[in-house]
């Protein structure tokens, strides 16, 4: 969880498949230490930034996840 986020943070997730990848990752990685529900919020958040391919915008991904 911690790299991803990271990678994040650093911008590695430029384009719309690899922020989408990014955050089904963190979602599965938060409910599997049984975190979800503590940061609902800022995974919703991270779902929308994702939520129209043609409207991504990685500088909006990074900013949301960089909230960690």
């Amino acid at each position: 969880l911690d790299q991803v986020v990271a990678m994040g943070q650093r911008g590695d997730f430029r384009d719309y498949v690899s922020a989408e990848q990014a955050v089904m990752a963190v979602d599965v990685l938060l409910n599997a230490l049984e975190q979800r529900e503590a940061r609902n919020t800022w995974v919703d958040s991270l779902y929308e930034t994702v939520a129209e391919e043609d409207a991504f915008d990685p500088y909006a991904f990074k900013d949301v996840i960089g909230r960690f």
